[in-house]
């Protein structure tokens, strides 16, 4: 449980937190749970100094016991929350990690890069659990984590015991424990922003940063948030534009799908042999069928320009055979992924046949992709772990022309096939991507 007031009203934080234990004790015994009076623990947090006697809370007439080092998930607090106890006590946890190193370096005949790897499971990772949460703690702890680094990558490279740490980290290309702990709490609050506005962790940040005024003293969060404004300034890389957590809606979830068999038939690329390339003409034959005047193709491609980087979406529709194809493009992002392009190419074929009322006349359409992440996410029911408002779009869209009478069939094409569809769809997209430098850094990020 947990309570907060100012130093001066005291009295009526320990009358507050007495009920509310009141109130905890009478629902366990409505529900036939027993709480022990004796093993419930109290703990205040304050930088003021406060005496014994504040420190003091009764119920039913027994004094509760009062633990200045509270334990909570793993995290030792402390009343003045400077979390030295805590530093204290994973120093001799990483220590002892550290002497099992030492003793497997010399019964062993591990190589440098086996014996780091033995480091990060044995130790970092000790180091690294909760980090975000003390990193507020003082310089002189901290700096107890940087001797204990310097410790064991020289065992790790075989150097002198005298090696400066910041050339061992160079050598062993690892990163300082500050700025790796840095990293860590950056990537904490871009999980937190990314989360649902329902979730009370998000809820807390968004008052948070609503809050006027700054920190009487630094909190956690509030510096992970200045470290995560450092980084944009320096990369400019906004953590407000990460996608938003996935949330399920009721009917997304079923089984996965196998793969058609000719995904496997005809090579990739880079490695696809002449009698491949032949046979992927004579599969797309077979996938395009029989072309009636109430039957539409069109391939998709997306062009990315380092991945993530500037990326472009480039389609072209065959609709009758006397009516010229319907080239389309549009840059998608300054910062984006190619599986964003790919996707964004199959939203704007089915956006221009929506506009365009192309379901009057078009019963069936068929799109092709040469990207088999594209074509698993929307007809294999392989889980999405990015682009997910992307995704529900394009659902959304297909389930809008089956309604209105058009069948929407996706499928994938081998891309480099000398296939001219997906040719030119590979043209236009390369357009739209060098177009795509030219937009202002606005777009959603995934990690």
């Amino acid at each position: 449980m947990w309570q907060s007031r100012k130093p001066e009203e005291i009295d009526e934080l320990k009358e507050e937190m007495a009920q509310d234990i009141g109130k905890a004790i009478e629902w366990t015994r409505k529900w036939r749970v027993n709480i022990s009076i004796e093993k419930t623990e109290v703990c205040m947090f304050t930088k003021k100094k406060i005496s014994k006697e504040d420190k003091t809370i009764q119920l039913n007439g027994k004094e509760l016991n009062y633990n200045p080092n509270p334990k909570l998930l793993g995290v030792i607090l402390d009343e003045k929350m400077t979390f030295g106890k805590h530093l204290e006590t994973l120093e001799k946890r990483a220590s002892r990690n550290l002497t099992i190193l030492r003793e497997v370096r010399q019964i062993s005949k591990m190589n440098t890069k086996k014996l780091l790897q033995l480091y990060f499971c044995l130790i970092r990772s000790v180091v690294e659990y909760s980090c975000p949460a003390w990193q507020v703690a003082e310089q002189k702890d901290l700096q107890k984590l940087d001797r204990l680094q310097r410790k064991a990558l020289t065992l790790c490279l075989d150097m002198p015991s005298t090696s400066g740490r910041a050339a061992l980290e160079i050598e062993a290309g690892v990163l300082p424990i500050d700025l790796r702990i840095e990293e860590i709490a950056i990537r904490e609050i871009a999980k937190i922003q990314s989360k649902s506005i329902k979730e009370p962790i998000k809820q807390q940040l968004i008052n948070y940063q609503e809050e006027i005024g700054h920190d009487i003293h630094i909190t956690p969060m509030g510096k992970a948030l200045c470290q995560s404004f450092e980084m944009e300034k320096e990369t400019g890389i906004n953590i407000n534009l990460i996608e938003p957590e996935f949330t399920y809606r009721l009917g997304e979830t079923s089984r996965t799908k196998t793969t058609p068999s000719y995904w496997n038939r005809l090579g990739s690329s880079k490695s696809r042999t002449s009698e491949q390339k032949k046979l992927c003409i004579t599969v797309m034959t077979e996938l395009i069928g029989n072309t009636a005047n109430d039957q539409a193709t069109a391939y998709t491609d997306g062009s990315c320009m380092g991945n993530p980087g500037p990326c472009g979406a480039g389609a072209i529709i065959y609709t009758e055979d006397s009516r010229p194809a319907i080239r389309l493009h549009r840059p998608v992002a300054q910062r984006g992924s190619i599986l964003l392009a790919e996707l964004v190419a199959i939203v704007m074929v089915l956006e221009f046949c929506i506009l365009e009322r192309l379901h009057n006349t078009i019963t069936t359409l068929k799109i092709f992709s040469d990207s088999q992440s594209a074509v698993g996410l929307l007809t294999l029911n392989w889980a999405p772990k990015s682009y997910i408002d992307v995704i529900r779009d394009i659902k959304e869209h297909i389930e809008d022309l089956r309604t209105k009478g058009m069948e929407i069939c996706i499928l994938w094409t081998p891309g480099h096939a000398n296939i001219q569809g997906n040719d030119e769809a590979d043209l236009l997209a390369k357009q739209a991507a060098e177009e795509a430098t030219q937009l202002l850094p606005k777009n959603v990020m995934t990690f």
